[in-house]
């Protein structure tokens, strides 16, 4: 009772201040809003649709960066709906069998599961008695509406809800310690009480958090009295299990179907005891998602989705055949599918994709349709402009799980340039997370772009449309950070981080010499090369631990220069235009930005106080600065900063962005006041015009709103509600954290390696 009266005169307090704060502050929002410029679609973790899509068209979508969207017009278009959501990663959702009566959506995630009353117009957290709230898969009873049970698979063993999500208790017995991956309920549940849990063998999983989880054997774990306890399946101990699938008539006919992450699928009928390959036709080893024709007593239709393809059998899983002979589904995996309730008269199926978005066939699988209007959660790590923009209009963009994209037309269009750029991994398909891009200053003339991911250096001889690995010491290892040299065309010098040192190549990367002498083992997340470096030979190094290092011979030394920096990580670091004259350099940290005004040998915060601890993701600087002095900063969680003096004084320029987190900052090398800007957030590319001259919000100059009126309304009512708020500012600032560990370290069986940024 006394948490319910706090939450409530929380709630007040929070309407009250938004009340003063809107009628008391000089805020304009300007019409002429940050744009989406896509690309639209991103990695879909999971679809589920209405019990009554055939006359509601409604589906959901979780989603890895985004949320959840949801389609009412058949997935035709997509709106985000996150009310009441506090997280952005979404790997899990079910809708109710009784949708259609009590409109109950829940979704799970890294911290907890939320559920919606109201077809996820709104959420509200659910989290008690869930002590472990990483919930990676979630189950729903067929028979919801009268028993309210539900199962949370997490990183550490299931929980189980009685009362439609409002309490939770540990169902563990036989699974403590595992990581769970996949549940299952079976169809007669209310007759049979029986339950399924997937788990995978012994390996690191990084994900929610970025703990290190290992699972026993693997396997597949069934429960035959509701939860209570679990004995392993004793035909599939040592299988890797992703995905489980009952048949619709699974009390008549014992027939099962198991996804797996080494062994293709197997099928089972006799109710889950023995089981038997089924991988006639079904080229991959990995089967993150099976789902059955809701006829499949009488039409014997089974899908399965892998990388970037999509399998179909006709005969209960006797034998596949691929239905997107053209790779028309995605270039990467698809790892979401659902059916529609209505298939044998509308012949509709939507397939989630690990970039791609939604896609939808309504001819029972035979062609397919990309719908991703309005869903966008492809995370731009990387944004670089052609140096002739004024005249290409080109512009590359480099994401997490979506590869390397192109527009020639300022940001309209996007096309994928992935050939070469695969790499090998325990999924068979992956696509390396892109960290860095650097085009040559010559790159209408060469085409040349050097890049940094998680798999790697490469390069393009053909603005993209291809990429070779870069050799040496740089193949198929990370690599954090590129910067090619301004006088390229005559020296063919390109610098390259790592974890661990800095490289060099003099030949346009050909080959790659280490010049780490005085480097102290950092590691390397960011590189500024001087724009003078034909005479002046400078760079600077940015690291993760250990700060920031100058060097004045092309690398081949360094030293530190940390005097009034410390040793903190550097997320970003760029030079002034005018380096030669004025020797400032920028340095974004977690704890804000810092400017040093002699080449490094001192730094400074600057003032006022608007920029410290703010985490910085990205520094832009017009070409311009030493006559407009604009500086443009890319926060983690605050959005996007502008400062027109210099750094003394900022102002958030924020109208659009659906995502406070900025990644990176890219403007046309003809970049004036008021002219186009690129920006990448997590939630893609959003372009800008008419920034500069245009105060569109009150500058931060500081920490105070402006009248006295409001700094007396705001200080009354924090003063009273703060003790009843704290709680609630804990776990949103915890959330927060989790979240930004989350996105950088991607899908908990994609990748082990992600560095800190």
């Amino acid at each position: 009772m006394m948490m319910r009266w706090l939450m409530a005169i929380v709630v007040v307090a929070d309407v009250l201040l938004v009340t003063v704060v809107l009628q008391t502050s000089n805020v304009v929002l300007a019409d002429d809003s940050w744009e989406p410029i896509g690309p639209e679609g991103g990695f879909v973790w999971v679809l589920g649709s209405s019990p009554g899509f055939e006359e509601d068209q409604t589906v959901f979508a979780g989603t890895d960066g985004g949320g959840v969207f949801r389609s009412i017009d058949g997935g035709e278009t997509w709106q985000k709906q996150d009310k009441g959501l506090t997280t952005r990663i979404v790997p899990t959702l079910v809708v109710s069998p009784a949708f259609q009566r009590d409109s109950t959506v829940f979704a799970g995630s890294p911290v907890g599961v939320f559920r919606s009353i109201d077809g996820g117009d709104t959420w509200s957290q659910i989290n008690e008695g869930l002590e472990n709230p990483k919930v990676m898969v979630l189950a729903i009873s067929p028979t919801f509406e009268t028993d309210a049970t539900l199962l949370a698979g997490t990183t550490d063993g299931i929980y189980r809800s009685t009362d439609g999500g409002n309490s939770w208790e540990e169902s563990d017995d036989g699974l403590t310690g595992a990581v769970i991956l996949s549940l299952g309920i079976s169809p007669s549940y209310a007759t049979d009480s029986t339950m399924y849990a997937g788990l995978v063998k012994s390996r690191v999983a990084r994900s929610f958090g970025g703990g290190e989880f290992k699972t026993p054997t693997g396997g597949l774990f069934r429960s035959n009295d509701g939860g209570d306890s679990w004995q392993p399946v004793e035909d599939m101990i040592n299988v890797s299990v992703l995905s489980i699938m009952h048949s619709p008539d699974f009390l008549d006919d014992q027939m099962m179907f198991v996804g797996t992450l080494d062994d293709g699928i197997l099928r089972s009928t006799d109710g889950g005891v023995n089981w038997e390959h089924k991988n006639d036709g079904f080229t991959f080893r990995r089967a993150p998602t099976i789902v059955p024709s809701p006829f499949f007593t009488t039409d014997s239709i089974l899908f399965a989705g892998t990388f970037g393809v999509l399998f179909r059998s006709d005969n209960r899983g006797d034998s596949w055949r691929q239905v997107n002979q053209e790779r028309a589904v995605s270039d990467d995996r698809v790892r979401a599918l659902v059916v529609s309730p209505d298939f044998d008269d509308d012949g509709t199926l939507f397939a989630g994709t690990g970039s791609g978005g939604v896609f939808r066939s309504t001819d029972g699988s035979n062609s397919w349709q990309q719908v991703k209007k309005g869903i966008g959660t492809n995370r731009a790590r990387a944004v670089s402009v052609s140096p002739s923009f004024s005249d290409d209009n080109t512009l590359l963009y480099g994401s997490s799980d979506n590869g390397v994209l192109r527009s020639d037309d300022g940001g309209d269009s996007w096309r994928q340039l992935n050939v070469g750029l695969q790499v090998e991994s325990e999924q068979d398909i992956d696509l390396p997370d892109i960290w860095s891009l650097s085009l040559s200053p010559n790159f209408t003339g060469d085409s040349t772009v050097f890049m940094g991911t998680s798999g790697g250096g490469y390069r393009s001889v053909d603005r993209g449309d291809s990429w070779q690995p870069l050799g040496g010491e740089l193949g198929g290892v990370a690599v954090t950070a590129v910067r090619v040299s301004p006088d390229f065309a005559d020296d063919g010098t390109v610098f390259a981080g790592n974890l661990d040192s800095v490289f060099r190549s003099s030949d346009r990367g050909d080959s790659w010499k280490r010049i780490d002498s005085g480097l102290l083992d950092a590691s390397v997340w960011a590189l500024a090369v001087s724009p003078d470096f034909g005479s002046d030979r400078t760079l600077y190094a940015g690291t993760t631990s250990k700060g920031v290092f100058k060097s004045t011979d092309s690398g081949n030394s360094w030293h530190a220069v940390n005097s009034g920096l410390t040793s903190l990580d550097i997320q970003a670091i760029t030079l002034s235009p005018d380096f030669a004259k004025d020797s400032k350099v920028f340095v974004g940290t977690s704890v804000g930005l810092f400017i040093s005004s002699n080449g490094g040998d001192t730094w400074q915060l600057p003032s006022p106080g608007r920029m410290r601890g703010t985490s910085v993701n990205s520094i832009s600087l017009s070409p311009l600065f030493s006559s407009d002095a604009t500086i443009f900063i890319g926060t983690a969680s605050e959005g996007l900063f502008q400062s027109k003096d210099g750094g003394d004084s900022w102002e958030s320029i924020n109208s659009g962005f659906t995502s406070l987190t900025i990644m990176v900052v890219a403007l046309p090398s003809g970049y004036e006041l008021g002219s186009m800007i690129f920006v990448g957030t997590n939630n893609g590319v959003y372009r800008g015009a008419g920034i500069g001259p245009d105060p569109r919000f009150v500058p931060t100059t500081g920490l105070l709103p402006q009248s006295t009126r409001t700094l007396l309304a705001v200080g009354i009512i924090t003063g009273f509600f703060a003790m009843a708020a704290i709680p609630i500012v804990i776990l949103r600032i915890r959330n927060r954290m989790i979240d930004r560990r989350i996105a950088r370290r991607g899908p908990i069986w994609s990748r082990d390696i992600s560095p800190p940024k």
